[in-house]
């Protein structure tokens, strides 16, 4: 005889309680619900009523291989009104349904009858929060040793009904989960760096998630500190090489009129990035559209503004969709033009000693007479200079003729020094690839010969010099 119930309770193909004389729920025992936010599930006993042992045997094993099943729809049923209505497939009053049957052996088995114990656990969508799938949320901030931040969230979304996909859910309501939690950290610029963790279930019911944003404090091809949204995990390093300068003594460089004097600075730039794949995979033309952010970078590092670009090396990583790019930049760090200077000082001195050859016995014989002494001086000055040829100056190669370079040879105090030749050129040259910044240089080397003369007293410049006498001297030796 089938005894009635108001209250049937489905899962999957089996119904027990209501009109059921099969499966027939324990009028003694009541069923219990538990609800929470994540889990809930519900209990019930069942006694399986048969004709014949054959036939219980069928019985229990049928519904001992239907509560085996996971992710059953489940249904309560009291008087025609839904209670609990679960639909996996749907995410809707719950999903991953996970059954459980127990023999608990008690009053009701018998050669015809077996009671069971049972038990439905299922899982709840988030759909009862402000962030709808959300389940869990947690973050983490790290500061590393420049107190920059890197802030990580976790935590599971789920299934709503409507939306089916823990992941499409998840897709559809991060963005805005991690910029209301960014904001709330004051974390005005950042990027997203990494997604270590995102896991769904076997149904794509849940999801756990991890997501790493960097907090950014320099720019991504603007000036400003703003993220493009194709690179991530951008590295800018520059390393500044000085070098020894060609130059004079200061005290020279002071005699023939001050200018400083610096050898240019060589800056090493290596840039990293990595360019988002679903942003673009094409390296060459994203490189292209930020290198003249790069290369204004660069140009801030010199005090002039203007740099020789003296070898770019792009790299691209097809595989690993990354960006390396070295560059190697020359230009002034100072406020000088001048980038070595060198000047040298030659003295000739011809004796004043002339010697006529003669013949007495001796190979080694000679007349002896007195003549005069030749004194000269060359000074050169070779310097490399910014700008070019004409921006030298119009008396580029009029050497002065510096105090410190006036004094006499030892033997010879007497006299003037006199400039008896000057000349001067310039070589202009240019640093940097073509097509690309360079720097217009000049190599400038002036030269200027003085004679030392004792100037006859009261003897008209223009008049000849009285010859000497050409007796010969007395040999000696």
């Amino acid at each position: 005889m089938t005894a009635l119930r108001e209250l049937s309770i489905t899962y999957g193909a089996i119904t027990v309680g209501g009109t059921s004389d099969v499966y027939q729920l324990d009028g003694f025992t009541r069923h219990t619900v538990t609800d929470g936010v994540s889990d809930s599930f519900i209990e019930f006993d069942v006694v399986v009523i048969a004709a014949s042992a054959a036939a219980l045997a069928g019985r229990c094993a049928a519904i001992e291989r239907v509560f085996r099943t996971p992710r059953k729809s489940l249904t309560v049923v009291q008087s025609g009104i839904p209670l609990i209505a679960v639909s996996h497939a749907a995410a809707s009053g719950g999903f991953n349904t996970l059954p459980e049957i127990r023999k608990i052996g008690q009053e009701g088995d018998s050669a015809r009858s077996r009671r069971y114990s049972l038990r439905v656990k299922f899982e709840t969508p988030a759909d009862t929060v402000s962030t709808s799938g959300l389940r869990e949320s947690s973050v983490n901030v790290e500061y590393d040793a420049a107190r920059i931040r890197t802030v990580t969230l976790s935590g599971v979304f789920t299934a709503v009904p409507g939306t089916t996909s823990a992941r499409a859910r998840y897709d559809a309501a991060i963005a805005a989960h991690a910029s209301s939690v960014l904001s709330s950290l004051s974390v005005t610029t950042s990027e997203l760096v990494g997604e270590p963790t995102s896991e769904h279930d076997y149904d794509d019911k849940t999801i756990r998630f991890a997501r790493v944003y960097r907090e950014l404090i320099f720019g991504q091809g603007t000036d400003a500190a703003s993220d493009d949204p194709g690179i991530v995990d951008q590295n800018l390093k520059v390393s500044r090489r000085e070098f020894s300068e060609e130059r004079s003594a200061a005290s020279q460089i002071a005699a023939i009129g001050s200018s400083s004097v610096q050898a240019l600075a060589v800056f090493d730039v290596r840039y990293e990035a990595s360019i988002d794949s679903t942003v673009t995979t094409s390296l060459h033309t994203k490189y292209q559209s930020i290198r003249s952010w790069l290369l204004g970078q660069i140009r801030t590092m010199f005090s002039q503004g203007q740099f020789a670009l003296m070898s770019e090396k792009p790299e691209y990583h097809r595989d690993a969709n990354r960006i390396t790019v070295d560059i190697v930049a020359e230009g002034p760090v100072g406020g000088q033009s001048m980038t070595k200077r060198i000047v040298s000082v030659t003295d000739r001195i011809v004796e004043p000693t002339v010697f006529r050859n003669a013949w007495d016995g001796d190979v080694l014989a000679a007349y002896i007479y007195e003549g005069h002494a030749t004194v000269t001086r060359t000074i050169t000055e070779t310097y490399r200079r910014i700008g070019s040829e004409t921006s030298a100056g119009a008396n580029a190669y009029a050497l002065s003729l510096p105090g410190a370079y006036s004094y006499p040879p030892t033997r010879y105090l007497q006299g003037t020094w006199y400039v008896v030749e000057s000349s001067g050129d310039a070589t202009p040259i240019r640093i940097g690839i073509e097509g690309q910044d360079t720097i217009d240089m000049v190599d400038v080397s002036a030269v200027v010969t003085m004679r030392r003369v004792m100037r006859v007293a009261g003897e008209s410049q223009t008049k000849e010099v009285p010859k000497r006498s050409t007796t010969p001297a007395a040999r000696t030796g």
